[in-house]
């Protein structure tokens, strides 16, 4: 399977001209698309047994999403808005891991991330509008307790994703 590929700590180092209309596409106001395209997130993706998390991070804000391949969970977007999501891996040899949520208001969300030569690319797709952003491998990944320490029995795993300080329309 190409998790193997995946899994490691990533740098943004580029998005492509969609990335605007992607955002404002999700409904991110004029302050947190200009907070969005100046901060570099660094994603480190971990794997332990059938789980996986993505731990996004930039200085401000972390987000964590943990999740079983092929199994269904409830999570919410950056604006808050609750989806329901599956990971799957697809593609060639299964090479790219595959996030779709249903739910939104703004349709099926789509979000792909695999490996090209030195960089991660994570295609972003809401309606009609794709967006990519380019990763630069700076690591290899921490062991996954490290990312997602033990939970106490009883503990709710979809209300532990930190989330992002709400912002004003302007």
């Amino acid at each position: 399977m190409a998790d193997k590929n995946l899994i490691g700590r990533w740098k943004l180092i580029r998005s492509d001209e969609n990335f605007e209309s992607y955002m404002i596409q999700m409904g991110v106001g004029k302050v947190g698309r200009a907070w969005r395209k100046k901060y570099k997130p660094t994603q480190t993706i971990v794997k332990l047994g059938s789980k996986m998390a993505i731990k996004t991070s930039n200085g401000l804000f972390v987000h964590l999403t943990e999740f079983v391949i092929d199994e269904e969970l409830t999570e919410k977007t950056a604006k808050g808005e609750e989806v329901k999501t599956t990971y799957t891996f697809e593609g060639d040899d299964e090479q790219t891991l595959v996030a779709t949520s249903n739910g939104s208001k703004h349709g099926i969300l789509k979000s792909e991330r695999s490996v090209e030569g030195s960089e991660m690319i994570h295609t972003m797709t809401v309606c009609d509008i794709v967006c990519k952003r380019y990763y630069k491998k700076i690591g290899e990944a921490p062991p996954y307790e490290k990312i997602v320490p033990p939970k106490p029995p009883g503990f709710d795993a979809a209300a532990s994703t930190a989330e992002e300080p709400e912002e004003k329309e302007e």
